[in-house]
């Protein structure tokens, strides 16, 4: 690769590339150069806005004499992925927690009507939350 090119793309990196992801696209642009292509997921972040998850494909483009000329790169914003991915992972985590105090609740439904109100409240990020039984033909708070 040209030097001027290393130059570039190295303040590229650094400008816009989140530096915790410096080492992963290091070894990216390395297997790329050994496999042909690689695929990492980075961080990256706008001049003056927030950070974004992205999915960064590179492909090594080579000379007539097989020797590495330049990369051919993409990248797509894969924020939504990641809301949604962290989202499931949060309802996992909730139903892992309702289940472990199912199977500990012998008898005694509280601990699990408590648990259930406390991670609907937590996945909703509501302020409170109540929960009400229909026993008897009538409404009647749980927790």
């Amino acid at each position: 690769m040209r030097q001027e090119g290393e130059a570039l793309e190295g303040m590229l990196e650094r400008r816009c590339v989140v530096p915790a992801c410096w080492v992963a696209l290091a070894t990216a642009r390395a297997q790329a150069l050994i496999q042909g292509s690689a695929q990492v997921e980075l961080r990256h972040r706008h001049q003056h806005g927030p950070e974004l998850s992205t999915l960064v494909h590179l492909t090594v483009v080579k000379d007539a004499a097989g020797q590495p000329h330049h990369y051919l790169v993409s990248v797509q914003d894969i924020c939504a992925l990641k809301q949604v991915q962290q989202q499931a992972l949060a309802q996992q985590k909730a139903t892992a927690e309702i289940l472990r105090i199912i199977s500990g609740a012998v008898g005694d439904p509280q601990p699990v009507f408590k648990a259930v109100l406390e991670n609907a409240v937590k996945l909703c990020e509501a302020k409170f939350g109540i929960l009400y039984r229909f026993q008897d033909n009538a409404f009647h708070s749980t927790v």
